[in-house]
């Protein structure tokens, strides 16, 4: 209920087989799938987090307000870690009660919701059984999408996690690409 198309059809057709509804009329929003490739250092990509923060960058001098709006999610727990690092160089990072609140692990996130959601999938080919591990089910794939109301991004090695065999990444990416008419 609370995501627009295409993050609606990403959950209804990973997660629910085709079973739900729309319950908002007119509900477009924006999704895009970014190719960005490098090397992982313990799943960590320096190169997303690069492209990651100089998409944040650009929007929030564009609009300070959506600072507010943003949550950064990634399926690894140092993935987190070190985007959070890179992203405090912009002060995008929030902290709250020494943690920080706006760039975390799927599961940190499940309840809550925002406009617009980055969701970094890390890893490279040589990181690849943790790459299938994270698109195996559609639960984390499911939570990622279903956080963002409006906007959903997804960025990563397009390439390594279209090798994987993943129908739960397969059909995500389809479901971008065709919502895009790409």
């Amino acid at each position: 209920r609370r995501s627009n198309y295409p993050m609606f059809t990403i959950s209804n057709e990973i997660s629910y087989d085709g079973l739900m509804e729309q319950g908002k009329d007119g509900a477009y929003g924006k999704s895009q799938c970014l190719d960005c490739s490098g090397k992982s250092n313990d799943k960590y990509v320096r190169e997303q987090a690069n492209l990651l923060k100089s998409i944040i960058d650009k929007r929030l001098k564009e609009d300070p307000a959506l600072s507010d709006e943003i949550y950064v999610i990634t399926p690894f727990k140092n993935v987190a870690y070190q985007i959070s690092r890179v992203l405090s160089e912009i002060k995008f990072t929030k902290y709250q009660g020494g943690k920080v609140v706006n760039i975390g692990t799927v599961h940190t996130f499940q309840g809550k919701e925002a406009k617009i959601v980055y969701f970094v999938l890390g890893a490279d080919t040589s990181s690849s059984g943790a790459a299938r591990w994270a698109v195996s089910t559609s639960n984390i794939m499911n939570v990622a999408a279903t956080r963002a109301k409006e906007e959903f991004y997804i960025i990563g090695d397009k390439k390594l996690y279209a090798s994987l065999g993943s129908n739960v990444v397969n059909k995500t990416i389809k479901i971008i690409s065709d919502y895009n008419n790409e």
